[in-house]
């Protein structure tokens, strides 16, 4: 992992300027903020790093965030993107330190779905994905507790989606550990109503993403085990929220994986 680029993907949206919680996860010299838990996305990144035994002091402390926070606003100019656009932002720290910053637009979306009250609020909004459980086994390891370049477990999994898609909803695939838990989504934080909201404990192996952060430290949800065998697929599937730190949360059904 040590030559491995760590990743976060950021949104920045300036309709976040008018949110005062997002604000808090800037650094005091700018606040307001258009990046989605922006400290949450440098904590994952360091975190990374110390898995990884590779030391990145610049982006510690508040004057970390103000380089993040600098990266994205100089590439927002370089790439001449419109004010109003809003971003996926794809951030990589490569094993020299060096910061690597891209993106792609992304949809507008209400506050409510990236600072929602309470998860099944969420279910007022149109569905958001096509959501699927993966037939492959994923073993846990660094590359899956935390995001990276090294994507090849995702990209495994996700060959099986099928080929066509009929709607323009978002395709999702829950990846399964050896013991049939639910680990995380290819892209994304599932989040299960058994009894009470529940995400992926941490021992599933599966990344640990800024949105389920927030969500657990909201007390949205809770940690748990949740096994493949709980969660119903066919035509009237369960419902599941799905959440990332470019689009907030949404939701979608839980489909049987079959060829379209």
């Amino acid at each position: 992992m040590d030559k491995i680029g760590l990743v976060t993907t950021i949104r920045d949206d300036q309709l976040l300027l008018l949110n005062k919680e997002n604000a808090t996860f800037a650094p005091p010299s700018r606040r307001p903020s258009p990046l989605y838990l922006l400290s949450f996305h440098r904590d994952r990144i360091l975190a990374a790093a110390q898995a990884a035994g590779r030391s990145c002091k610049e982006l510690e402390g508040d004057k970390g965030l103000e380089l993040l926070a600098c990266k994205i606003q100089s590439h927002r100019k370089s790439a001449n993107r419109d004010v109003e656009d809003a971003l996926k932002v794809r951030i990589v720290l490569s094993a020299s330190n060096a910061l690597d910053v891209t993106s792609t637009l992304v949809p507008s979306t209400p506050q409510s779905a990236l600072f929602p009250k309470s998860l099944s609020e969420i279910f007022k909004s149109k569905p958001t994905y096509r959501i699927y459980i993966s037939p492959i086994k994923t073993k846990p390891s660094l590359y899956t507790r935390f995001k990276t370049t090294e994507r090849s477990a995702y990209d495994k999994v996700r060959s099986v989606l099928p080929k066509s898609n009929p709607d323009s909803l978002l395709t999702e695939i829950l990846l399964i550990n050896e013991k049939g838990d639910i680990m995380e989504g290819s892209f994304t934080t599932p989040y299960f109503n058994h009894g009470g909201w529940i995400t992926p404990a941490k021992s599933s192996g599966g990344n640990l993403g800024v949105t389920r952060r927030w969500a657990l430290g909201k007390g949205l949800c809770e940690e748990g085990l949740v096994n493949m065998n709980s969660v119903q697929a066919g035509s009237l599937g369960e419902r599941i929220i799905l959440s990332n730190g470019a689009r907030g949360f949404g939701w979608g059904r839980v489909e049987p994986l079959v060829d379209l």
